[in-house]
C-alpha cells in the first residue's frame, strides 16, 4: 500500500463530536513569554480594479525574497505580475488550458513557470510556451514524491530539486515507525537519483497518532538551511541539509491549547471513521510563512472552540526576523492571504471587481 490519499494534504474543517486522549503544547523552549493580544489594523496600500483580468487572487506565487506577485487565473490561465512596490498589475503570459493542476510557482532568474499537476511538473516560459514535462513518479523504491501540498512545493538549487518525500510504509500513520523518516528528499535531475534529508517527524508524532493529518510546512531559511513546521507542534525545526545540523525554536501560539491523539497500541480496533473525526476535532496549525523583505514570519493557529457548534477560530501568530515572539491576532481577525514586501507585511483579498491590498500594523 503507497500513501497516495490526498486527505493527509488537506485541511479538513466540519463539525461533530468525540472523545480522545490529549496532550499539552509541544515546545522547543520553556514558557517565557506570555500571550500578547495584537490589535492588527489596517490601512489600505492600493485599489486594483481588475475585473478585465482576474477572476480570482488564491492561486498565486510570490518568489522568496522578490517584491513581486504572480497570479494564474483559474479560467483563463492568464498570468499577470503585482509590482508590490507601485501597485502596478501587468499581463505577463497566456497559459494553455491544463485539466487539473495542483499548485503554481515562479522563477523570476530564469523568466519560467512551473506548474504542477499530479506529481508531474510542467515547465512553460515567459511566452506561456511549454518547454519541459517531468514526471516525478517512482523516482525512488522506498518512497515517493509528492507536490500536492502548497506549503510545500519544489525549491530548486541548479539541477537539484528538494521535494515532500513519504516513506513507502504500508500502515502508514497508522505505525509510529513512519514518523522516524524523512520529510524531505533531493531528486538530482540530471541521474534521477533521489537522497533523503535527514529531517524527520517531531517525537510526538512517535508517540502519539494524530491520524493522517501531519504533513509538514517547509520554509527555506537560507540556501543550505530548510524548516519544518508540524500542525500539531509549537516549534519550527530548522535542518542544514548539507551537514545535518539541526535546530529547534519555539513557532507557535502562546494561549492555552491542547492537541487530541489516539495511542498507537489501540488502533488495530479502531474503523477508519475514528480517525476522520479525530481531524474534525482537533485544533492544528497551518501555513507557516516566511517574509524576508518585511521582516517577519507567520503561522495560523486554529483553535477547536468549547461551544455547541464545534467551530474553530483562527488566530495569526506573529514573529520577528529572529523568530522572536511578537504576538497573536484577536478574536475574529482576518489575515486573507499574506504576501510579502519592501512596504511591509500585507494581506491580500478579493472585493468584487477589485483586488485590495492593505499593510498590517499593530
Amino acid at each position: 500500500m503507497r500513501l497516495t490519499s490526498p486527505k493527509s494534504l488537506w485541511w479538513v474543517v466540519t463539525i461533530v463530536t468525540g472523545h480522545w486522549m490529549m496532550s499539552g503544547c509541544n515546545t522547543a523552549e520553556n514558557k517565557k513569554t506570555d500571550l500578547n493580544l495584537l490589535d492588527i489594523r489596517r490601512t489600505n496600500l492600493y485599489t486594483i480594479d481588475v475585473s478585465q483580468q482576474m477572476t480570482a487572487c488564491g492561486i498565486y506565487a510570490q518568489p522568496q525574497g522578490s517584491g513581486k506577485l504572480y497570479f494564474l487565473d483559474p479560467e483563463s490561465f492568464l498570468i499577470h505580475c503585482l509590482n508590490t512596490d507601485n501597485g502596478k498589475l501587468d499581463r505577463i503570459a497566456q497559459l494553455p488550458a491544463i485539466s487539473y493542476y495542483e499548485g503554481f510557482d515562479v522563477d523570476e532568474q530564469r523568466q519560467l513557470f512551473y506548474i504542477y499537476s499530479d506529481n508531474v511538473i510542467l515547465t512553460f516560459n515567459w511566452k506561456g510556451e511549454k518547454i519541459r514535462e517531468y514526471d516525478l513518479g517512482d523516482r525512488t523504491p522506498d518512497g515517493f514524491l509528492t507536490v500536492i501540498n502548497p506549503s510545500f512545493l519544489p525549491i530548486r538549487k541548479g539541477h537539484k530539486l528538494y521535494v515532500q518525500y513519504f516513506e513507502n510504509i504500508p500502515d502508514v500513520y497508522k505505525d509510529k515507525w513512519f514518523f522516524s523518516t524523512s520529510v524531505e528528499a533531493e531528486l538530482d535531475m540530471k541521474s534521477g537519483k533521489v537522497k533523503q534529508l535527514p529531517q524527520t517527524f517531531p517525537a510526538n508524532y512517535r508517540q502519539n497518532c494524530y491520524s493522517y493529518d501531519y504533513t509538514a510546512d517547509r520554509l527555506e531559511m537560507s540556501r543550505t538551511t530548510h524548516a519544518y513546521a508540524f500542525p500539531h507542534n509549537d516549534s519550527l525545526f530548522m535542518c542544514d541539509w548539507r551537514t545535518g545540523e539541526k535546530k529547534a525554536v519555539f513557532f507557535g501560539s502562546r494561549r492555552q491549547k491542547k492537541f487530541l491523539y489516539l495511542s498507537y497500541d489501540k488502533l488495530s480496533g479502531l474503523n477508519e471513521a475514528v480517525f476522520e473525526q479525530l481531524i474534525q476535532d482537533n485544533s492544528r496549525y497551518a501555513f507557516g510563512k516566511r517574509y524576508p523583505l518585511a521582516g517577519y514570519y507567520s503561522r495560523l493557529f486554529a483553535q477547536k472552540q468549547n461551544n455547541p457548534e464545534k467551530t474553530r477560530e483562527e488566530y495569526l501568530v506573529l514573529f520577528d526576523r529572529n523568530l522572536g515572539y511578537i504576538g497573536e491576532s484577536q478574536k475574529g481577525f482576518k489575515p486573507y492571504f499574506l504576501i510579502d514586501s519592501r512596504k511591509g507585511l500585507l494581506s491580500m483579498h478579493l472585493s468584487g471587481k477589485n483586488l485590495i491590498i492593505d499593510r498590517l500594523s499593530w
